[in-house]
C-alpha cells in the first residue's frame, strides 16, 4: 500500500511539473507542450495569416511531441495492466525529469527571456 501512495505522489508531482512547463511555454514561446490539438489550431491560424514563423513553432512542437511518444513507448514497452509500477516506467520518468531539468536550466540561463532564435518574432 505504501508503494501505491508513493507512486501517486510521484504522479501528482509530474502532473504539476508538466502543467507548469506547458503554461510557461504557451506564455513565452507561443506553443503548447502537452495540448497537441491546440498546436494544430495555432498551425492552421498561422498558415491562414501567412505567419510562417509561428507555423514553424507549431510544427516543431508537433514533431517533438511525436518523437517523445515514440521514445517513451520504446522505453516502457508493454507493461501488464495488473502491474502497479514497472521499473521501465521509472526509467521513462527519469528521462522526463532530466529533460525538464534541462529546460529549467536553459530557462534560467536565458533569464526567462528566450531570444528570437528560440521563440521566433
Amino acid at each position: 500500500m505504501r508503494e501505491l501512495r508513493r507512486r501517486d505522489l510521484l504522479l501528482v508531482a509530474l502532473t504539476f511539473a508538466a502543467g507548469s512547463v506547458d503554461a510557461v511555454a504557451l506564455l513565452r514561446l507561443d506553443v503548447f507542450t502537452a495540448v497537441m490539438t491546440g498546436n494544430i489550431v495555432l498551425l492552421g491560424l498561422a498558415i491562414g495569416q501567412g505567419a510562417f514563423v509561428n507555423a514553424l513553432r507549431s510544427v516543431v512542437a508537433l514533431v517533438a511531441y511525436g518523437a517523445g511518444v515514440v521514445v517513451g513507448a520504446r522505453i516502457v514497452g508493454a507493461v501488464a495492466i495488473e502491474t502497479h509500477w514497472s521499473p521501465k516506467v521509472t526509467r521513462a520518468l527519469a528521462v522526463e525529469w532530466v529533460l525538464q531539468a534541462a529546460f529549467l536550466i536553459g530557462w534560467l540561463f536565458s533569464n526567462a527571456r528566450p531570444d528570437g532564435t528560440t521563440a521566433g518574432s
